[in-house]
């Protein structure tokens, strides 16, 4: 697949088929994200794989508790977000084979921008693949789950910075969303 395809084709995706990814490609994922520029050429992301579909499913449910009760303490609830949060029905990894999560540590210089890089990585390297991907940000509050931390051998300087889900997504949108056009304020 030629880079362009995969970087305009790629869609977030929220039915996964149940077949496993293989080590091996999700290996390769990895890679892909450490060949992510990274200010100052720090290059300080560190990643946690889970496969286990019911460690999945766990993290999943105390990501939802977690994420709700710290965005409620900081005033910063969203109905919408909270109808997701507070739904029994609601699954935040959406059934995914794998997660992968990246965590920086404080000697990055920008954290959060070199971990998107490294997400944007892994995302357009997996649409190559034939994978599908989804950033789960609901899924912050894992960040302050000590024993979340404590099975994936998580140190404590880490910072969890995105949460990918990986799979083969059970339907692949050929037709593109509509995307709005650039805004280009100059170009002198």
């Amino acid at each position: 697949m030629e880079t362009m395809d995969a970087i305009y084709g790629r869609r977030s995706a929220r039915k996964y088929l149940p077949d496993p990814v293989p080590p091996q490609k999700i290996k390769i994922l990895v890679e892909a994200g450490c060949r992510a520029a990274s200010a100052l050429n720090v290059q300080d992301v560190s990643f946690a794989v889970v496969t286990d579909r019911d460690k999945i499913s766990e993290y999943g449910e105390r990501g939802k508790k977690r994420t709700l009760e710290e965005r409620r303490a900081a005033g910063r609830m969203n109905p919408a977000v909270e109808r997701i949060l507070t739904s029994e029905r609601s699954v935040i990894f959406h059934r995914a084979p794998a997660l992968i999560f990246l965590f920086t540590s404080p000697e990055c210089y920008s954290p959060v921008e070199d971990a998107s890089l490294v997400a944007g990585n892994i995302m357009t390297a997996a649409e190559d693949m034939g994978l599908g991907t989804c950033w789960i940000g609901l899924a912050q509050g894992l960040n302050s789950d000590k024993e979340f931390r404590r099975d994936l051998g998580i140190p404590d300087d880490r910072t969890l910075r995105a949460t990918i889900t990986v799979g083969y997504p059970e339907i692949r949108e050929t037709v593109p969303k509509e995307k709005r056009p650039p805004v280009i304020h100059g170009w002198i």
